[in-house]
């Protein structure tokens, strides 16, 4: 739901996420069911381009290329309708937090900036006829099988922010000042923080599932061997190591013991 008060309300909390995604997503006639093609009819001249963007974005073509090719639009003609996704705030460019020129990057990817509208362009739109002849099928056949994974990539957004809120508290490690994704090549890191000013960084992995301690310290030296690739003040920086999680055993422990940043849902909910 993304946070937004309006699509939260429309949810049922006694019954379970697919009970509510069936009967309040699905079935026709519903606000939520045609949500996203009222805010884009809404906003723009030229929603069917649009449209076919978003789905794009959507599917995991996060790339300038990929969009393009998968669209069928010439290379300006993109740049100016994404430009204006962006703008409307449907639409968000990320970069390596580490480029020193985010907006002159040339390893920017593109994500659809609202959980609901990614959702909905994910699940809904490009199903709609098979939605209208028999939508619990398609919310077992498609969108059951892939809901933690499009859930863990909403999970990322929502530690992200679970740290920005830590930051302004001033109780991890050092206060950072900037605050995103890192990857190159085949690596990625769901989070990185920085501070500039103290050559200090910060460096978590995100994980939606239930993880034993063991499973979290292999999580960790993992994220460690990955650090070596990070190029930001190589040689003379202090690192941090951290694991969010859906549930995790033993980070207490590795809070005090071995020092790392550790936290999951309970956390979330404590605060």
């Amino acid at each position: 739901m993304g946070g937004v008060p309006f699509y939260i309300n429309r949810f049922d909390d006694s019954r379970d996420v697919f009970e509510n995604i069936l009967e309040k997503i699905l079935e026709k006639g519903e606000v939520l069911n045609e949500e996203g093609e009222f805010l884009l009819r809404e906003e723009l001249r030229e929603p069917k381009t649009y449209f076919s963007i978003l789905r794009a974005i959507s599917f995991g073509n996060t790339k300038f290329s990929n969009i393009t090719n998968y669209t069928g639009l010439n290379r300006n003609s993109m740049t100016r309708y994404l430009d204006i996704l962006r703008t409307l705030g449907f639409v968000r460019r990320d970069v390596p937090v580490t480029e020193k020129s985010p907006e002159k990057s040339k390893k920017g990817l593109y994500y659809v900036d609202d959980n609901y509208l990614n959702f909905w362009f994910r699940f809904v739109f490009p199903h709609r006829s098979e939605i209208e002849e028999d939508p619990a099928e398609v919310l077992e056949t498609l969108i059951k099988p892939y809901h933690n994974q499009f859930v863990g990539r909403s999970f990322e957004n929502i530690s992200k922010q679970f740290l920005q809120d830590l930051n302004r508290e001033d109780v991890l490690p050092f206060k950072f000042l900037r605050i995103g994704r890192w990857w190159h090549r085949d690596m990625e890191i769901d989070i990185v923080a920085l501070n500039q000013e103290t050559k200090e960084i910060l460096l978590v992995e995100c994980k939606w599932k239930k993880l034993g301690e063991n499973d979290a310290l292999g999580v960790l030296h993992r994220l460690k061997e990955k650090s070596k690739h990070v190029q930001w003040h190589n040689g003379s920086r202090s690192e941090y190591y951290g694991i969010i999680a859906k549930e995790m055993a033993g980070k207490e422990d590795m809070r005090q013991k071995e020092g790392f940043v550790a936290f999951d849902l309970d956390d979330f909910f404590s605060r």
